[in-house]
């Protein structure tokens, strides 16, 4: 359990979950600022879909490049993306 628990995390990326919707609503609160009208209700959308949307295109990549990734020798980069250091995909 606990090691599945690692994959989902490492897949994910979800050290950097708070980043995805600030990004995301970056433009959302922009576009508050010049046409008015702040709607909790949007912001809250706008959210989950920054979440989720970044969190899908995570998984998506590494589905996608699984084949690629397993080639993958330099591994500086997945040291800084992941958090236990490995590609969850690949590794099995």
């Amino acid at each position: 359990m606990y090691e599945k628990m690692k994959a989902y995390i490492d897949l994910t990326r979800i050290q950097f979950g708070f980043a995805w919707p600030l990004l995301f609503c970056s433009g959302l609160f922009l576009a508050f600022a010049n046409y008015g009208g702040l709607d909790w209700i949007i912001i809250l959308k706008a959210v989950i879909i920054g979440l989720c949307g970044f969190e899908a295109g995570f998984i998506l990549n590494d589905y996608v490049d699984r084949d690629r990734d397993r080639y993958d020798v330099e591994d500086s980069l997945t040291r800084y993306w992941r958090m236990f250091k490995k590609r969850p995909i690949t590794a099995n």
